[in-house]
């Protein structure tokens, strides 16, 4: 096949759980097919791709994301306007040029996107298949940020709620296929979107990248890998840390909880054990110190997870409420530990770190299910298999 893929991000070296997803499925259909490239770069992102990486795609062009601009009638006008913010944050002229100029040279048969706010990029360009590879569904996400608000805060949600499920109907016509990586965001798109489009696509890993063993289990040191700059991220923490951790240090005063990812300027969060590493080189060692994952997400679409995969594929067991395993088929008891309230979140930690037997079995019982259902390879071929029956049939039309 000869494909496009159009990315929010830069994904290459991965740091988060969408980067993880998009570098996956870039490198995985540059790896097989005719791939060329375009990404917007974010602020402290790399602007290069590394030699090798570089080699598997027949071209690649990299775009800054722009600054908008200032002004109170540009901000009125995005306020007003029936697109969602994040239209306005992808928008750069150097990547419509780049796009234009990728479609003119490479042909593509089909156009993998990352994200709906990329759409306007390839509104005119129909009669070429068109799959959106949506990581996390933004209503299901700000339908929950909404649950969880006060009541002034509340009707805003649901206001910008709304405002991007319009959004989503209107744009549905121009694609032939979603995938998504939970069933629950499947269902929520399903609210707006025919199921028929769309296609549960669950994420995983290529095992051999994650052997058991690569760090000695830290006693005492828990782990939450993802950014706080994310707002379910910085949810999770912040509620571990006032409710949860205060618990387990009354029993285990000398508990840590590393957070690896990044730390933008504001989000920071201070607590008694809690140590912000912002982002580091291998994130897979400091899982592998770890002598348990903790997940306490409230918020957040399914999203990506690989925080959960990749504790289980290196053998550090895991504790993490429904929503933080959300996406993942996972048995309570043999691959994770499930808690939703803050003392049940304790309570199970503190299991976990007192009985290394109930620690063993957990840590094999999540490699195991890596192995038997998340090795990524397979979940590929069910895209790159939708992907190639769209070409056959496009059904996408301009809007």
């Amino acid at each position: 096949m000869r494909l496009l893929v159009l990315l929010p991000c830069q994904p290459f070296p991965a740091y988060n759980g969408q980067t993880h997803r998009l570098a996956l499925v870039a490198r995985s259909l540059a790896e097989r097919h005719h791939v060329a490239l375009a990404a917007l770069v974010e602020p402290g992102q790399k602007a290069e791709i590394d030699a090798a990486t570089r080699a598997l795609f027949a071209e690649i062009a990299l775009a800054p994301l722009e600054p908008p601009a200032p002004g109170l009638s540009e901000a009125l006008g995005q306020r007003l306007s029936s697109n969602p913010a994040d239209v306005y944050r992808f928008r750069s002229d150097a990547m419509a040029a780049h796009v234009a100029g990728l479609v003119a040279r490479h042909d593509p048969e089909a156009i993998l996107v990352g994200d709906p706010a990329l759409t306007p990029y390839v509104e005119g360009l129909a009669g070429r298949a068109l799959v959106l590879d949506y990581v996390c569904e933004v209503t299901l996400q700000l339908e929950r940020i909404a649950a969880l608000a006060g009541p002034i805060e509340r009707p805003l949600w649901s206001l910008r709620r709304a405002k991007y499920a319009r959004f989503l109907k209107r744009i549905e016509p121009l694609y032939d296929a979603a995938f998504l990586n939970s069933r629950e965001d499947v269902e929520a798109l399903a609210r707006i979107w025919p199921r028929a489009k769309l296609l549960h696509v669950a994420n995983g890993l290529d095992l051999t990248a994650y052997p058991l063993g690569l760090a000695a289990p830290v006693a005492d040191r828990l782990i939450y890998p993802g950014s706080i700059g994310y707002p379910p991220n910085r949810d999770a923490v912040a509620w571990f840390a006032a409710e949860v951790l205060p618990l387990i240090r009354a029993e285990r005063p000398e508990v840590t909880l590393r957070v690896t990812g990044a730390v933008p300027p504001g989000t920071e969060i201070e607590a008694p054990g809690v140590v912000l590493t912002g982002r580091v080189e291998d994130v897979r060692l400091e899982i592998a110190a770890a002598t348990a994952t903790v997940v306490p997400l409230r918020l957040g679409a399914g999203g990506a997870r690989f925080k959960v995969i990749e504790s289980m594929a290196l053998g550090t067991p895991l504790v993490g409420t429904a929503v933080g395993i959300e996406g993942l088929e996972l048995t309570d008891g043999t691959d994770y530990l499930a808690a939703e309230t803050a003392a049940d979140f304790a309570a199970a930690t503190l299991r976990l770190l007192g009985d290394p037997a109930l620690s063993a079995r957990i840590a094999a019982g999540g490699r195991r299910r890596m192995e038997r259902d998340y090795d990524w390879n397979t979940h590929f071929r069910t895209l790159e298999a939708r992907i190639e029956a769209s070409i056959r049939r496009p059904s996408a039309i301009a809007i």
